[in-house]
């Protein structure tokens, strides 16, 4: 079975798993993820939001225009890189009859879906994988309770955490931009030297 059919067989086994029931709505759709097999890079957000929901996309909308931004910054092309959320499916909390508001996951739903990313990250085998923001970090590395200290670094020789770029669009985000620049201008030195 070549990457793409499994990639699919396992998308197919995530839209199937009872773990994820409580997230299924029929307004919500699944959101793959998308971008080149065997790339230098891979990023990993945490959920899609409204915009991604709406679009069956990754990082779109204000946090997809900041991240194009950052990574033109460091010289990389958007279609160069495989993108993906850790959950697949925007977590609305339907108890508030409200689309505005995301839920807490379950314990048993961050663990499948950590079963889930990795076994991905196995099927794309990119050289370096991104993790943006705290949600995505410590699905990979649970004891890590922030992104503070190792923005940028690299860990067990693939992985990165970064700042997610929603963070930017946040009130007093201005504040964050040096942050998170730093980060990815890491993330560019140390692409230089995967690819």
């Amino acid at each position: 079975m070549g990457q793409l059919e499994e990639l699919t067989a396992l998308y197919k086994d995530y839209q199937e798993d009872p773990k994820f029931d409580n997230l299924r709505h029929e307004s919500i759709k699944f959101v793959p993820g998308s971008g080149p097999i065997n790339p230098t890079l891979m990023l990993v957000g945490e959920a899609p939001g409204r915009l991604e929901n709406a679009k069956g996309e990754c990082f779109v909308g204000r946090a997809g225009d900041i991240l194009n931004g950052l990574l033109q910054g460091i010289g990389i092309n958007r279609s160069e890189v495989f993108v993906t959320n850790v959950i697949k499916y925007w977590p609305i909390d339907f108890t508030t009859g409200t689309f505005n508001s995301t839920r807490q996951l379950s314990e048993e739903e961050i663990e499948a879906a950590r079963d889930y990313l990795t076994h991905e990250i196995d099927i794309i085998q990119p050289k370096i994988v991104g993790l943006c923001g705290g949600f995505a970090t410590r699905s990979i590395f649970p004891d890590l309770k922030t992104v503070y200290h190792y923005n940028g670094k690299l860990l067990d020789d693939m992985f990165v955490p970064l700042y997610h770029p929603a963070v930017l669009s946040y009130t007093q985000s201005m504040r964050k931009w040096p942050a998170v620049r730093k980060g990815y201008n890491r993330l560019g030195d140390l692409l230089k030297t995967a690819s």
